[in-house]
């Protein structure tokens, strides 16, 4: 099994777990990111993200992303990055938050395999349906990518994503 496969298996065990937490979260997230390498560095990028919260304004968050193919000297190479952070809202109304995010991300580029860690800053809005359902928007800057072989440089993300909040009863 490859690597990206069994990430995505273990981020699948780990969403699984949360499903059975009555506080916990799952979602997807799709959107751009900008890896910053030059030319046309903007490519697609999705998340599969899940969360715990403490209360309506604490939570913790991991999540699994592609931030897509950018174009290196050395050739085009994929980009994935894993993140746990400490997320804090402010409520503005019933149905609409502000959250910001701050934690560590281990990001890798397969070109050579170049693996580093980094801070993860993030900030977004969202919108809520309903006591399960939620609408976000997000931007989030997952640090530095690359070495000194195949250079460096840093990736950010904007997204677009649905998350489930599990139900207080089942």
């Amino acid at each position: 099994m490859s690597k990206t496969k069994t990430g995505i298996a273990v981020m699948a065990l780990v969403l699984s777990s949360l499903a059975c937490a009555q506080q916990g979260y799952v979602g997807i997230g799709a959107g751009e990111s900008d890896t910053n390498v030059g030319g046309d560095a903007r490519k697609t990028a999705y998340k599969l993200f899940a969360g715990y919260d403490f209360n309506r304004n604490w939570a913790i968050e991991g999540a699994w992303a592609d931030l897509g193919k950018p174009q290196w000297p050395q050739g085009e190479s994929r980009e994935t990055a894993w993140y746990l952070a400490g997320k804090g809202t402010v409520p503005i109304s019933s149905q609409f938050d502000l959250f910001a995010k701050l934690g560590a991300s281990w990001n890798k580029v397969a070109l050579n395999d170049t693996k580093k860690t980094d801070l993860l800053a993030g900030v977004g809005a969202e919108y809520l349906f309903n006591k399960q359902l939620g609408l976000r928007l997000e931007y989030e800057d997952f640090g530095k990518f690359g070495d000194d072989n195949i250079g460096r440089h840093r990736a950010n993300m904007w997204t677009l994503g649905l998350d489930y909040k599990m139900p207080a009863k089942f």
